[in-house]
């Protein structure tokens, strides 16, 4: 068990024991989650956690929670680069009450038409959102975004400039994703950077 507890922290160097008990779980054994704790703090494998810079005070929480799967889904963009310093974009769509990762698209640019055609394969497989967050970026406050998603019966919340924190759970999905890959990871290539299989993981 230390030598997949180690294995397991050197492959996933921002895991916690609680990551590392899934993983067991999900490897078939049984494993009791105190055990795991036990040994990831006996042999060193605890990770150094960022002291966190102090907050101004939030002014109010956040906005129409997620009742149920497909009640509200949130999307945003991240940026990173490849090896040659040209800039990569990341749109990531999740669902806030089931947390599931409903798409993850990496491309150069990505005008308004391309979010498009991005959230049409989830809007075919699942029902669609009753809402869908975002902040007030350029490509979402789009003409062509806005008339898209009316027709397709689908409300749009937008989050107030500056406030982060009315989007929490697609601001915690990009930190796990730019800790966990982006700031571990060197991309040659936008190919390099394209997920190789489907989102299906929780933030």
């Amino acid at each position: 068990m230390v030598r997949k507890l180690r294995r397991i922290a050197r492959r996933y160097k921002r895991y916690g024991y609680r990551r590392a008990w899934a993983v067991l779980v999900r490897q078939g054994e049984r494993i009791n989650p105190k055990r795991v704790y036990r040994i990831w703090k006996e042999e060193g494998l605890a990770r150094r956690t960022r002291k966190r810079k102090p907050r101004g005070k939030r002014k109010g929480s956040v906005p129409l929670q997620a009742e149920y799967p497909n009640h509200v889904w949130t999307y945003d963009f991240m940026e990173d680069a490849t090896l040659d310093g040209r800039k990569l974009r990341i749109l990531t769509l999740i669902d806030e009450y089931t947390r599931e990762s409903l798409a993850l698209e990496v491309e150069r640019r990505m005008p308004a038409k391309a979010v498009i055609a991005v959230l049409k394969r989830p809007f075919a497989e699942h029902c669609l959102p009753a809402y869908l967050r975002s902040d007030n970026g350029p490509e979402f406050v789009a003409k062509a975004i806005k008339t898209w998603l009316t027709k397709q019966g689908v409300n749009t919340h937008y989050i107030d400039p500056g406030s982060p924190w009315r989007n929490a759970f697609g601001e915690s999905f990009n930190d796990k994703l730019r800790d966990e890959c982006l700031n571990m990871e060197v991309f040659v290539s936008v190919a390099e950077a394209v997920p190789q299989v489907s989102p299906s993981h929780e933030s």
